[in-house]
């Protein structure tokens, strides 16, 4: 009995399923150089099929699936115009093409594509990620992630940062990402996105740096440290200034214990209102104390007005009235002779007990 077209397609169908599960890299190379269509296969287990070669790790594979896009100049083309910057570029590009048939089918595959690269970031797998974003994808896209009990929308190098991922941040530092390392996550405040506002969550004013401060990552903090991402932040946007804000005092302890800049000494011109300056001004000691831990001997009455609470105002009389500790000025030298944003790294190198390690590190 001849077999029919629809039994055929469904046996084709099994073949590629089966390939995509064990990750077969020649079988799926086969099926599509004889022009099937990956997107013509439907789900794998209710996920695209870049999203489980992802997941599994199986790169070989995945790089098949890539390659043989249907619409792989479109994609090269899109991503090269998203690398410029330019939303001007971008949004006369998408009006120009709007109407081709060819469009649908790029949603559609950067839509799977953008469903493998929040997967890479949350599987830990970089090898993939580097290909993903290599044969192009839109890497300002963001995904829901649940954050505490809160779904929030997050950015790539933002979610690699909440989840210590340190090999996926090197692999988007690489690429055009880098671009939004040192931004928030915020969604509205760029122009590619309209009518956004409201997926800015609560955790929209946090930058990568502060995302992975507030989760105890260091090795991530000191991965974007390496890829140039100042530990204090922009001239515009102070982490330090903007965890105060908000009241984040994990990060705050964190980003303290790396060498954050809290306080520059007052000159005959000019005094610099810091991050202890608005600690103060908010009223929260516990935020207060931190911040003097990374501290030596500084006369902190001038900083005391009228609007200062009692609780602050009498630690920071007490501070600049009694000399501090031997234990803690020793640790102020040994913190500056190592350098304050290297310390806590360098410090597990010496020949120290292991609470000595933990007070050089702030942990009292």
């Amino acid at each position: 009995m001849e077999e029919t077209q629809v039994q055929k397609d469904r046996r084709v169908k099994g073949y590629f399923i089966a390939a995509v599960r064990t990750g077969n890299a020649l079988v799926l190379e086969e099926l599509l150089s004889s022009g099937m269509c990956a997107l013509d296969m439907g789900k794998v287990d209710g996920m695209s099929c870049e999203e489980p070669l992802t997941i599994s790790g199986h790169t070989a594979s995945l790089e098949v699936v890539l390659k043989h896009s249907p619409v792989k100049t479109w994609i090269e083309e899109y991503h090269e115009i998203l690398k410029k910057h330019n939303p001007r570029e971008y949004l006369i590009w998408q009006k120009t093409n709007s109407c081709r048939p060819e469009m649908t089918t790029m949603n559609h595959e950067l839509a799977n594509r953008k469903a493998a690269m929040f997967a890479a970031i949350r599987h830990n797998q970089p090898g993939c990620l580097d290909l993903i974003l290599t044969h192009g994808v839109d890497f300002r896209a963001r995904d829901f992630f649940l954050s505490k009990g809160v779904r929030q929308p997050m950015a790539t190098v933002h979610l690699a940062a909440a989840l210590g991922m340190s090999d996926c941040i090197d692999v988007l530092m690489r690429h055009q990402t880098k671009a939004y390392a040192d931004k928030s996550n915020r969604v509205s405040g760029m122009r590619f996105y309209r009518h956004t506002r409201d997926m800015d969550g609560t955790n929209c004013w946090k930058t990568p740096m502060i995302f992975a401060a507030e989760n105890g990552h260091h090795e991530t903090m000191a991965r974007l440290m390496q890829h140039g991402i100042n530990i204090d932040g922009t001239n515009t946007y102070n982490h330090l200034s903007s965890c105060i804000r908000f009241g984040a005092l994990d990060a705050i302890f964190v980003l303290c214990q790396h060498g954050a800049k809290c306080y520059s000494k007052p000159t005959d011109h000019f005094t610099p209102e810091g991050p202890l300056h608005h600690a103060i001004k908010i009223g929260n000691i516990r935020i207060v104390e931190i911040m003097l831990r990374t501290l030596g001997t500084v006369d902190f009455r001038p900083m005391i007005t009228d609007e200062t609470s009692e609780q602050v105002a009498e630690l920071l009389r007490k501070m600049s009235s009694e000399p501090r500790t031997l234990a803690h000025l020793c640790r102020h030298v040994i913190r500056e002779m190592l350098g304050e944003k290297r310390c806590y790294f360098v410090v597990d190198m010496l020949p120290l007990p292991k609470r000595l390690k933990s007070f050089v590190k702030l942990v009292e």
